[in-house]
């Protein structure tokens, strides 16, 4: 609402704080594991650990999801004076030439050509990514950009159970509580 100048009432903020609060009971951060281990010595067995490699990919989730914040503030920005289906090419286009050059640099790692079977997931995860990316980009272009984001915290409830049915993530009672909130 500061870039945009759109209205963000009531409704809107509790939507937001809920969701947030819903997104910090699945994450499971190390000051919360604290507080709720010091009120509830039972709890402690339910809650998943905190590595440095989990921390890790938090903060760089986190990172990923303020950025990803300023692009959605930019698909509204354009709003319908382009196509999604441009939006979602220039966003490929400059994701594929920015990781390009890093590739070639081996940073982080060298570069290894995949098996014919990662190829085919490779396509899978493209393909999915780019139809998301027109999805998304509609959808920001036609509601306002905090209602379109608050529909879009439901990522968080489908990668949360993704990760428990498919790669056999464990279960928290907290992550289904947050899951449920959002």
């Amino acid at each position: 609402f500061l870039v945009l100048r759109e209205k963000f009432g009531v409704k809107t903020t509790i939507g937001c704080v809920a969701a947030i609060a819903g997104v910090v009971l699945v994450m499971q951060p190390p000051w919360f594991l604290h507080l709720i281990s010091n009120n509830n010595s039972t709890t402690s067995t339910t809650i998943i650990g905190w590595t440095h490699d989990r921390a890790q990919g938090m903060a760089l989730a986190l990172s990923g999801a303020v950025l990803t914040s300023c692009a959605y503030i930019s698909v509204r920005v354009i709003g319908n004076r382009e196509a999604p289906l441009t939006v979602a090419m220039y966003f490929h286009t400059v994701s594929f030439l920015s990781a390009t050059i890093p590739l070639l640099l081996g940073i982080p790692e060298s570069p290894v050509l995949p098996s014919v079977s990662n190829v085919f997931k490779l396509i899978g995860l493209i393909s999915c990514s780019f139809i998301a990316q027109l999805l998304i980009n509609r959808g920001f272009q036609l509601e306002q950009a905090s209602r379109a984001a608050a529909v879009n915290y439901t990522q968080v409830v489908y990668t949360y159970f993704m990760g428990v049915v498919v790669f056999k993530d464990g279960v928290s009672v907290w992550g289904v509580l947050g899951s449920v909130i959002i």
